[in-house]
C-alpha cells in the first residue's frame, strides 16, 4: 500500500514541475520538517524562541531552492525504495528525465504526515551530499565558538565543496575537498567528505576515485554511485572486465541507467565483444531513447552490413535536425563512412530539405574518394549560403579540403570569403597532399600552382603582416629559407605591434641560421636587441653568438642586459656616480611591463647602494621606500647601518629577515655597508610558525607495497606492529573515534584499519588479488623491466599505508609538509607488516615503482624518506 502510494506521490511531483505556480511544487514538500530535520542532523541546542526564528528562516531559504530548480520532468522512473520506521519514512531513488538536463538520479526523503507523504530531503546522487546534510553542516559551521580551528577549516572547505557540486563546477568542488589533505576532519562528516572526492574526482583522476571510495566505505558511508564511479575508473585505467562488474553492480541495485549501459557498451567493444556491446546500446536506447550519444555509439558499433539497425534509434529522437548535425559530425570524426550513408539516406526520405544535409552529402563523397563531387556539392552550397551565415566557417574548409585533393585550389580561393583560412588550408606543401582519387582521374595541384596562388593571396592582402608571415612560413616549411627570409624581413616591417614583430624576427632568424649566416641576421635586421634575444634561443652557445652579443654591446651599451653585468664591478669599485649616471641612461629607456617589473627591482636597488656610497642617506631612504615591498626592508637597513644608526638598522633587519622572501641573512654578511659585529645570529623561527607547503610529489603520503601472496591483516596484527615500534595504541570502536584521539586502533572493515599516533592518522588498506586486479598490465603500466618488472607482474596481493591526516598550521593557506618523522613512522609500520614479503613499492602520488628491500626500507626511515623512490640502476641498490 505504502509503496503504491508513493508512486502514486510522484506522479503528483512530475505534474508539479511543469505547472507555472510554483505553489504546486512547493506543496509537496514539508518546508517545516525539513528545517527540524536539520536542527536535529546538526546537534545544535537553541532556546526555544531561536529555534523557531531558525526554522521559519530555512522554511523561506528552501522554498526559494525549490523555486530555482526550474527542471520540467518529461518522465521518470522509482529505482528503489528504503522503508523506515513502519512504513512512515522512506528513502526513494528516482530517475527522471528533461529537456534541460536530460537524464538525472536523485534521492528523496519522504515522509508520511497525517494522510500524504511529503519530501523532507533530497539529493542528487551524482555528489550524495542531501540537502538537510548541507544545512545541518553550515548550522554547525555557524555556532563554531565550541569547534578548534582545525576542525573548522575542514568543515568550510567540504561544505564550499558540496555548493561548488550542486553548481555543477567539479573543478572547483575538487580545489576545495583536495585543500583538506591532512588536516583533521570531524568524524560526522568524514564519511561525506570521501564520497565528495570520489565524485568530483571522476573526470580528473582515477586513482584518488578509487582510494576515496575506499575511504568512504572505511568510515561507513559508501557512496550512492559506488559502483558506477569505480566502473569509470577501472575503464580509464583499462581493466575493462573490473569495470564490467562493477557497472553490472550498479545495474543490479539501481535498475536500468542509460549511462551505465553506454559505459558497458565502451568496456565490451574494448574486449571485443562487438555483439554484447550493440546491445548494451540498445538497453541504453529503451532506458532513454532520447539520448544522441547511445545513438551515435550504437551506429559505431554495427557493422557495415548491419548499419541500417541504428535508423529507428536516430528517427525517435526528439529534435531530429540537431541531432542529425551531431551524429553526421561524429561519424566524420570517427572515419564511419557506411553510418554516414545511412544516416543521409534516413534524412533524405525523412526531410530532404533538412539544413545542411548537403553538406553531410559532401563529407560522404570525399571520405569515399570522390573529390571532385564533393567539391561540386560544397561549392553550390557555399553559393546559396549568407556571407554572414556561421555555416561558411565549416562549409569553407570542407571545400578547400576537397579542393587539394582534386587540383581545384584557385576555384575554392575564389569561392571562400575568408581567405586567410582558405589559404592555410589550401597552401600545403607536397608532402601533406592526400592520395589520389579511387579511379585516378583527379589531379593534385603542384607546388607552381599553390606558389601562384600565394602569389594572389599576397595581391589581395596587400601590406598585410598576416599574409606575409603566412607565406613565409609556407616557403619555410618548405626549406626555402632564402625566400622565407626576405618575406619575414618585410612582416618585421609590417607588424602591427611587438609580439608580431618579434615572432617575425624569430623566424627570419630562424631562416639566417639555416643559412649559416646567423652574424648576417644582426647587422641587416632592426631592432638589434630582439635580434639577439632571438640568436640566443635559436643558437647554441659558440662563437656566433658571442660575436653578436659583442657587437650588441658595442652599439648599445646602456642596454639594460649589459647595465645588470656592469652594476655590481661599479659598486664593488665604488664608481658611485657612475654607477647612478648608468642608471640614469637605463631608466629613461625603461618601460615598465609585468613582464620586466623585476628590472625595476634591481634598478631601485642600486640606485639606493650608489646614492649610500655617495653619502646621500636622504636620497637613500626615498629610493628604498619606493622600492619593491620585499626589497625595501632590506635597503633600508643598509641606509642605516652606512649611516651608524644601530637601532634602526636592527629594526629593520628584523623586519627584513622575517618577512622578505628576497633576501636572507647571507645578504646582509655579504654587504659592504653592514659592520658585521651588528649582525647576530639569523632568528630561528619556531616550528609552528613555519612549514612548508605539501608537495605530493616530492614526500612520502600514501606507498602501496607489492607481496608475494596473500598476507593475513586485522587490527590486532597492527596494534601488535604499532607496540613493536614503540607507539603505544588501544583498539576502539568506530563510536569512540573523534578528531582529536589519539593512540588508538580501529579496524574499519575487512580490509582497512586506522592507526592513529602522535597527531597523525594511517589508513592501512590491503586486498588480496594483484593491486588494481592486473599484476601483468601493471607491469606494463609501470614502465620499468628486468627483474623489477617481473616481480611487478608475478605479484598476487598487496597493502597500502598512507598519512591521511597530520599537524597543520591553522594560519597557513595550504596543506603543510608531512613532518619526516610521520613518513619514518609510515616506514617503520610497513617494514614490520609486510618487510619480509613485500617485492616491489609504489608510490601513489607519483607512480614510482621501485624494488623492496633492505636499502629501501633505510632510505624510507630517513629524514628524506622520498629518497626511497630514486629508481636504482639495477636490483642492487
Amino acid at each position: 500500500m505504502a509503496e503504491k502510494e508513493i508512486h502514486q506521490f510522484f506522479d503528483r511531483y512530475q505534474a508539479a514541475t511543469a505547472s507555472e505556480s510554483a505553489d504546486d511544487l512547493n506543496a509537496c514538500y514539508d518546508l517545516t520538517e525539513m528545517a527540524n530535520d536539520v536542527v536535529a542532523e546538526s546537534g545544535v541546542t537553541l532556546p526555544n524562541g531561536q529555534q523557531q526564528q531558525l526554522v521559519a528562516a530555512l522554511n523561506v531559504a528552501f522554498a526559494q531552492q525549490i523555486e530555482l530548480l526550474e527542471v520540467v520532468w518529461t518522465r521518470h522512473r522509482i529505482m528503489q525504495i528504503d522503508f523506515f520506521e513502519n512504513d512512515s519514512v522512506a528513502d526513494v531513488y528516482v530517475r527522471s528525465w528533461s529537456d534541460e538536463a536530460g537524464t538525472a538520479r536523485e534521492r528523496y526523503t519522504v515522509k508520511k504526515l497525517g494522510d500524504d507523504w511529503f519530501i523532507t530531503d533530497f539529493s542528487d546522487l551524482s555528489f550524495g551530499i542531501s540537502t538537510v546534510a548541507m544545512a545541518a553542516m553550515g548550522l554547525r559551521e555557524s555556532v563554531k565558538s565550541s569547534v578548534t580551528a582545525e576542525l573548522v577549516f575542514g568543515s568550510k572547505q567540504v561544505m564550499q565543496c558540496a555548493v561548488a557540486c550542486s553548481q555543477g563546477d567539479v573543478y572547483l568542488a575538487a580545489e576545495h575537498i583536495d585543500a583538506i589533505m591532512g588536516h583533521p576532519v570531524a568524524e560526522t562528516i568524514q564519511g561525506l567528505r570521501w564520497q565528495l572526492s570520489a565524485a568530483v574526482h571522476e573526470l580528473i583522476d582515477s586513482h584518488v576515485v578509487i582510494e576515496s571510495v575506499d575511504k568512504a566505505d572505511a568510515f561507513g558511508a559508501s557512496a550512492p554511485l559506488e559502483d558506477y564511479l569505480l566502473g569509470q575508473a577501472y575503464t580509464d585505467l583499462g581493466r575493462y572486465d573490473v569495470a564490467l562488474e562493477y557497472f553490472q553492480g550498479y545495474l543490479n541495485r539501481f535498475g536500468h541507467d542509460a549511462d551505465a549501459y553506454y559505459s558497458i557498451g565502451h568496456v565490451l567493444e574494448q574486449l571485443d565483444r562487438t555483439d554484447e556491446a550493440i546491445q548494451a546500446y540498445k538497453s541504453a536506447l529503451a532506458d532513454t531513447p532520447e539520448s544522441v550519444i547511445n545513438v551515435g555509439a550504437l551506429a559505431l558499433a554495427l557493422p557495415d552490413d548491419r548499419k541500417s539497425e541504428f535508423a529507428s534509434y536516430f528517427q525517435a529522437l526528439p529534435n531530429f535536425a540537431e541531432s542529425f548535425e551531431e551524429l553526421g559530425d561524429t561519424f566524420i570524426v570517427e572515419d564511419d563512412d557506411a553510418a554516414l550513408e545511412t544516416l543521409n539516406q534516413v534524412t533524405i526520405e525523412r526531410d530532404p530539405e533538412t539544413r545542411h544535409l548537403a553538406y553531410y552529402r559532401a563529407n560522404l563523397r570525399r571520405m569515399r574518394g570522390d573529390h571532385v563531387a564533393s567539391f561540386d556539392i560544397l561549392a553550390d552550397l557555399i553559393a546559396k549560403t549568407d556571407s554572414d551565415d556561421d555555416a561558411r566557417e565549416w562549409y569553407e574548409p570542407a571545400l578547400c579540403e576537397s579542393a587539394v585533393s582534386c587540383g581545384r585550389i584557385h576555384q575554392a580561393y575564389a569561392i571562400c570569403d575568408d581567405k586567410t583560412q582558405a589559404i592555410n588550408e589550401l597552401a600545403v606543401l607536397p608532402e601533406k597532399f592526400v592520395e589520389q582519387s579511387i579511379d585516378g582521374t583527379e589531379t593534385q595541384p603542384t607546388i607552381d600552382d599553390v606558389k601562384s596562388l600565394l602569389a594572389k593571396y599576397l595581391q589581395d592582402q596587400e601590406n598585410s603582416f598576416e599574409a606575409t608571415y603566412l607565406v613565409g612560413n609556407w616557403h619555410a616549411e618548405g626549406e626555402e629559407y632564402e625566400v622565407a627570409r626576405e618575406y619575414f624581413a618585410k612582416a618585421i616591417n609590417l607588424a602591427n605591434d611587438d609580439d608580431d614583430r618579434y615572432l617575425a624576427i624569430s623566424r627570419c632568424v630562424h631562416c639566417y641560421a639555416r643559412l649559416d649566416r646567423a652574424v648576417d641576421s644582426y647587422t641587416e635586421l632592426e631592432p638589434k636587441d630582439l635580434v639577439v634575444d632571438a640568436l640566443e634561443n635559436e643558437l647554441p652557445e659558440g662563437p656566433d653568438l658571442e660575436t653578436v652579443r659583442a657587437m650588441l654591446r658595442a652599439d648599445q651599451p646602456d642596454l639594460f642586459r649589459f647595465l645588470l653585468a656592469d652594476l655590481p664591478m661599479l659598486l664593488r669599485n665604488g664608481h658611485y656616480q657612475s654607477g647612478l649616471d648608468r642608471l640614469a641612461v637605463a631608466y629613461e629607456k625603461f618601460v615598465p611591463t609585468d613582464e620586466n617589473r623585476w628590472q625595476e627591482d634591481v634598478i631601485d636597488a642600486y640606485r639606493t647602494r650608489f646614492l649610500i656610497g655617495l653619502k646621500r642617506y636622504d636620497d637613500a631612504i626615498l629610493s628604498a621606500r619606493r622600492a619593491f615591498e620585499g626589497s625595501s626592508d632590506f635597503l633600508r637597513a643598509l641606509v642605516y647601518a652606512a649611516k651608524g644608526d644601530r637601532y634602526n638598522f636592527d629594526s629593520a633587519y628584523q623586519r627584513c629577515l622575517t618577512r622578505s622572501a628576497t633576501y636572507a641573512h647571507d645578504d646582509f654578511v655579504n654587504a659592504d655597508e653592514v659592520p658585521k659585529e651588528w649582525l647576530t645570529d639569523p632568528p630561528v623561527p619556531a616550528a609552528d610558525e613555519v612549514a612548508s607547503e605539501f608537495s605530493p610529489w616530492n614526500e612520502v603520503r600514501r606507498v602501496v607495497f607489492l607481496l608475494k601472496e596473500p598476507r593475513p591483516f586485522d587490527a590486532s596484527i597492527v596494534s601488535k606492529a604499532s607496540r613493536s615500534i614503540g607507539e603505544a595504541v588501544f583498539q576502539i570502536e568506530r563510536n569512540q573515534m573523534t578528531p582529536d584521539e589519539d593512540d588508538y586502533v580501529f579496524q574499519c572493515n575487512a580490509h582497512a584499519v586506522i592507526a592513529a599516533t602522535q597527531n597523525c592518522k594511517y589508513f592501512i588498506h590491503w586486498g588480496s588479488k594483484p593491486y588494481l586486479f592486473d599484476a601483468k598490465l601493471l607491469a606494463e603500466e609501470s614502465g620499468t623491466e628486468g627483474e623489477i618488472s617481473q616481480r611487478i607482474g608475478d605479484h598476487s596481493a598487496w597493502l597500502a599505508i598512507d598519512i591521511f591526516q597530520w599537524p597543520q598550521d591553522t594560519e597557513q593557506a595550504d596543506t603543510v609538509s608531512i613532518p619526516c618523522e610521520a613518513s619514518q613512522r609510515l616506514a617503520k609500520y610497513a617494514e614490520v607488516l609486510v618487510g619480509e614479503f613485500a617485492t616491489v613499492a609504489i608510490h601513489s602520488d607519483n607512480q614510482t615503482f621501485v624494488s623492496c628491500d633492505r636499502a629501501f626500507f633505510e632510505a624510507l626511515a630517513s629524514d628524506s624518506p622520498i629518497d626511497a623512490f630514486e629508481p636504482a640502476d639495477s636490483l642492487d641498490r
